[in-house]
């Protein structure tokens, strides 16, 4: 099951006529704009709301097969959301009348102004809701070891458009951000971690994909464990355990041949670190303290877009600057990273041109 809430109950925050389409009208959610029938909604209406990326079953939504025998994922049929352009405006995500899903009833319970208004109320594991995700290339899947440990974070930052309260915050404080490239791999994790064990404390060493911790015997031709061994991490990470004291995890993006259609144009793959991880403290260090521990190890940091940002005032203003070059060789980004240089706070801002390109 997904950590993300991809189906909620929201306030629709604003609809407004649609500018090219008689019969369509254009909903804001937070930073979403969502392309729907017209006069179905008003400003204020409590709605569900699912985002980009969920796996919608076919018996909430048999429409979006179009007529069509559905598609299968993970045993359940249904369809992927993905961003669009209906009549020139962007649509993400899909918003569906309360009364008209399934278990209605039950929750129809959670509907009432109080308890939407303030926060949104996830409703992903009652509609059965999956985040799609595609199928991993052989030459990343290896031979697991377990699944991804518990004592480190999954590095998947939230997306502008779910943050607008914070983000109206940051922008009246005038709070500064380190701004990165987003790059279109494979997440990479690899850690040194003191703890206890029947022979006393020891110190291991790790490699992760997104969701798995992998075996290092028997492995030698995953990519994970190729990139661990090519920048020689057990040997750097153990230098600097023994050097600091401390247990971390970087965290960065392995791209190139073999990954992802090879989308940012490399040679040979290589690995960008975007976190690192302080195991013992749980959680990420700031962006200053980060790229000492990427000099203490020798290792590349994602592009930098921007050393010192401050926000624009709107959302929509910061997604059109998620458009643009790549920070590589790519033919254009995937989006940016906005990290905050005082607090641990960050969050992504994808391009929609590349989520409309790049949809499949």
């Amino acid at each position: 099951m997904s950590e993300r809430k991809l189906a909620r109950l929201v306030v629709l925050d604003e609809v407004i006529a649609h500018p090219n389409a008689d019969a369509l009208d254009i909903a804001t959610i937070g930073g979403w704009r969502v392309v729907a029938q017209k006069g179905l909604y008003v400003t204020g209406d409590i709605a569900c709301y699912f985002e980009v990326d969920s796996w919608i079953p076919t018996e909430i939504a048999p429409f979006l097969s179009k007529d069509k025998e559905p598609k299968v994922y993970e045993g359940v049929k249904g369809e992927r959301l993905r961003t669009i352009k209906l009549r020139g405006e962007i649509s993400q995500g899909l918003l569906i009348p309360v009364k008209e899903l399934p278990n209605g009833d039950k929750i129809a319970e959670l509907v009432t102004q109080e308890s939407v208004a303030g926060c949104d109320v996830d409703v992903t594991e009652l509609l059965g809701i999956l985040k799609y995700e595609k199928p991993v290339n052989a030459n990343l899947a290896g031979l697991a070891k377990g699944n991804f440990p518990q004592f480190i974070r999954k590095s998947d930052q939230e997306r502008v458009q779910n943050l607008k309260r914070q983000f109206q915050d940051a922008v009246v404080s005038q709070e500064e951000f380190n701004v990165t490239f987003k790059l279109d791999g494979s997440s990479f994790t690899g850690y040194v971690r003191e703890h206890d064990s029947a022979e006393g404390k020891v110190v291991t060493t790790g490699v992760c994909s997104r969701n798995l911790e992998l075996k290092f015997e028997g492995n030698e031709e995953n990519l994970f464990v190729k990139t661990f061994n090519k920048y020689n991490l057990d040997d750097k990470l153990r230098t600097y355990h023994a050097a600091t004291g401390r247990s971390i995890a970087i965290q960065g993006e392995m791209v190139g041949p073999g990954i992802q259609g090879n989308f940012e144009g490399l040679d040979d793959v290589e690995l960008y670190v975007y976190n690192v991880f302080d195991i013992d403290a749980q959680q990420y260090m700031l962006p200053g303290a980060a790229r000492h521990v990427c000099d203490d190890l020798d290792l590349a940091m994602v592009p930098t877009f921007n050393l010192r940002f401050t926000l624009p005032q709107t959302i929509a203003e910061l997604l059109l600057m998620a458009d643009g070059d790549s920070g590589l060789k790519g033919k254009f980004r995937e989006g940016l990273v906005f990290k905050s240089l005082t607090r641990n706070f960050q969050f992504k801002a994808i391009s929609n041109r590349y989520l409309i390109k790049q949809g499949d």
